[in-house]
């Protein structure tokens, strides 16, 4: 039955990093499973990661088990016995495993959880460049495999790119609209995308990584901070201009998220990419808002 089989992974020719690197990536692979097949009971001391693409596996550790489908992402912790295996006739996913001193920032940076969660589609093209650099047996190799594990991760936590996404855009494109209207609340954003107001926070968060309202309160610092570094515009101009009701509110959300005034932050820049520009309020509001996605980083970099 080794046919039914078809397993793909590639390993480092040594057994420790040979790079200063916050990242070293151990091992690879792509598994198509089927009747017979078996991944063994073993400990092992290093991270893996688990992205399915088509059938269900099992994982068990302790006494407790989670499920694998398609689109879905796990971990094993270091130290952890492995202990997995299909669910249904055919089961295929991609693997990488990751060591070194820096594992435990690594777990906490990006608050992995050993149990299922949805990611989206497998980044193929990612794993397979992956296995493409391990394979090159070169410095430049390791740390390129360290680059394209990072990318694997950072899509693995940040949730799917394709749930939810018709959702999503609408919610994106009515606060690229609508931003600079202080009125503008998540009560009022659900009733115009005849959503509930819960299912909109849940869906926004999964996606974005912020609820619907800090990714609204993000999107209006991005533009205000644009204004205030590019602009010799009056304070009160662009916290009018970019939907913070007065003045003074501007300036509290400024020192909430990234802990300084809005003279301070223009002190500190010291210069104007415009410094003739005087713009009062009515053409501040007609400024091009920044792109969705430097919207999608703002809800996560506040």
């Amino acid at each position: 039955m080794q046919d039914q089989h078809k397993l793909a992974e590639i390993y480092r020719p040594y057994p420790s990093g040979t790079i200063r690197a916050l990242l070293h990536v151990r091992s690879a692979g792509h598994y198509i499973t089927g009747p017979g097949w078996s991944d063994g009971y073993a400990r092992k001391e290093f991270l893996e990661l688990f992205w399915g693409v088509r059938g269900e596996g099992e994982f068990r550790l302790n006494g407790t088990s989670w499920i694998l489908k398609p689109g879905e992402v796990c971990f094993y912790f270091p130290g952890e016995i492995h202990d997995l295996t299909r669910r249904t006739p055919l089961w295929e996913y991609y693997w990488l495993t990751i060591d070194g001193e820096n594992l435990p920032d690594l777990i906490r940076g990006f608050d992995l959880k050993r149990e299922s969660r949805f990611a989206g589609s497998c980044p193929v093209d990612l794993f397979e460049n992956l296995m493409k650099e391990i394979r090159s047996c070169s410095r430049r190799g390791e740390f390129c495999a360290g680059a394209e594990a990072y990318k694997i991760l950072s899509l693995a936590m940040a949730g799917s790119d394709t749930a939810n996404r018709e959702l999503c855009d609408a919610f994106q494109k009515l606060v690229r609209e609508t931003y600079n209207d202080p009125d503008v609340t998540v009560e009022w954003m659900s009733r115009e995308l005849q959503v509930h107001r819960s299912t909109l926070h849940r869906i926004v968060s999964e996606h974005f990584g912020c609820p619907p309202q800090e990714f609204l309160i993000s999107y209006r610092i991005q533009s205000a901070l644009r204004l205030l570094y590019e602009t010799r515009a009056r304070i009160k101009e662009i916290a009018e201009a970019t939907g913070f009701r007065d003045q003074n509110y501007f300036t509290k959300a400024l020192l909430h998220r990234l802990g300084k005034t809005p003279s301070g932050l223009r002190r500190e820049r010291g210069f104007f990419r415009n410094p003739d520009a005087a713009l009062p309020a009515e053409k501040l509001k007609a400024t091009e808002p920044p792109s969705g996605t430097d919207a999608e980083r703002a809800g996560a970099a506040f």
